[in-house]
């Protein structure tokens, strides 16, 4: 284990022996007995290695440096809902609840993105040879202000167009996640009432857990008139009274992740793009205008 290996562990030991005792927990099925409402197995075990091998590759083979704080907050997000995409792509399960282990691989990963070690480099340049020469001190000096330039680079520091991006994405993610949970609140009565209903045109879905379909009033049609669409929440409403149906609810994660990160890569992409536009394009026009009067 190398300096900056030893390092990480003893930043970190205390979340890092909680992910190991977990993980035991896990294994050995004590765990479940404590939190029965969670999902163990391959889904919980998995969580260590996606959780923790992309943030190390991100940290130690992609940036090489601490990450900064709004990127590793995003990061966090992005790699939290590609883990749940990943769990509904590989087990097919309609209900999915954390365990702690996840949640512990989550934070540990935030702490290896964030991990800096130049604090923990040690190096002595002095030796008895070299300080008898000035010449040598001065070579020396030299080299330990390159080396302090080098362990010492600043993180990338964002301009106010930037954060105030970031700041509208957290906004926009808030008010997405927001809403999925008062839908997923409701029960199927509120679910299926309003003046205007719109049951199954939502990210969380309702399906009859009898014949494992889904229950939408938009069968057939994307656009229904208001007196249709109470209509037809209404016969559902009914057959969940009656029996003939069995009403339960379930997320869909991947959509989720599509509300939330596709604007987002809009607004970022096409906001680069016009300001590359804007730089390289019409101020290039304005220039040679410009040249054109000076003649």
């Amino acid at each position: 284990m190398n300096a900056t290996s030893q390092a990480l562990v003893k930043d970190n030991a205390i979340i890092f022996s909680l992910v190991v005792l977990a993980l035991l927990l896990d294994v050995t099925g004590i765990m479940k007995s404590i939190l029965p409402r969670a999902i163990y197995g391959l889904p919980s075990f998995s969580a260590a290695g996606y959780f923790l091998g992309i943030s190390l590759i991100c940290r130690f083979v992609i940036a090489h440096r601490a990450i900064h704080l709004a990127v590793a907050w995003s990061l966090i997000v992005i790699l939290y809902f590609g883990w749940f995409i990943l769990i509904a792509a590989l087990t097919e399960a309609s209900f999915y609840r954390p365990s702690l282990l996840v949640w512990l691989c989550i934070f540990a990963s935030f702490r290896i993105l964030r991990f800096r070690n130049e604090s923990n480099i040690e190096i002595d340049y002095l030796t008895e040879n070299v300080a008898k020469s000035a010449k040598e001190k001065i070579s020396i000096f030299k080299c330990e202000q390159n080396f302090a330039k080098t362990i010492q680079r600043p993180l990338v520091r964002l301009n106010g167009w930037q954060r105030i991006g970031i700041i509208v994405s957290g906004i926009w993610a808030l008010v997405v996640i927001s809403n999925l949970i008062a839908d997923y609140s409701q029960t199927f009565s509120d679910a299926t009432s309003g003046s205007c209903p719109t049951f199954g045109d939502s990210s969380v879905v309702w399906y009859d857990s009898l014949t494992k379909s889904d229950l939408s009033i938009f069968q057939d049609s994307s656009i229904l008139a208001c007196d249709d669409a109470i209509e037809r929440a209404s016969n559902l409403r009914a057959a969940a009274i009656s029996g003939d149906i069995a009403p339960q609810k379930r997320i869909e994660y991947f959509e989720v992740f599509v509300v939330v990160s596709a604007p987002l890569l809009l607004l970022w992409f096409g906001s680069y793009l016009l300001f590359w536009i804007c730089k390289h394009l019409f101020f290039k026009i304005y220039q040679w205008i410009e040249a054109g009067f000076k003649r």
